[in-house]
This record gives C-alpha cells, sequence and structure tokens, in this order.
C-alpha cells in the first residue's frame, strides 16, 4: 500500500468472501466490509473467526 500511496486509515476493502477478502484486508491493517450478496451468508459470518468492519446485503445497498 505504500508503494501505491495509499493511506490505511483511508481505505476500505469491500469483498464477498470472508476467507479471502475480508482477512486480506484485516492482514493488510485496512477496514473491511462484507458483502452478502456473494457467496458468504449470515450465518457464515456467525460461525467465522474473522469479522469485517462493516455488513451490507449488497453492493447496490451501500
Amino acid at each position: 500500500m505504500t508503494e501505491l500511496d495509499f493511506e490505511p486509515s483511508r481505505t476500505l476493502v469491500v469483498g464477498d468472501r470472508l476467507d479471502t477478502d475480508i482477512l486480506m484486508a484485516q492482514r493488510a491493517g485496512v477496514a473491511s466490509c462484507l458483502a452478502l450478496s456473494g457467496c458468504c451468508s449470515k450465518a457464515d459470518l456467525e460461525t467465522s473467526s474473522v469479522k469485517p468492519d462493516f455488513v451490507i446485503d449488497s453492493v447496490g445497498t451501500a
């Protein structure tokens, strides 16, 4: 992120997978938002150790 001149405090990763998108955001130290319109459901979110900062139903509702 430094090479691209991104500020972690001003970056949000939006994704539909807990095990890839949201986990990557956490490892990069940026905020994350899970869109439930993809492969993950609310049930997946409840049982996962990976927790996003925000949850939306779909990108269209953001």
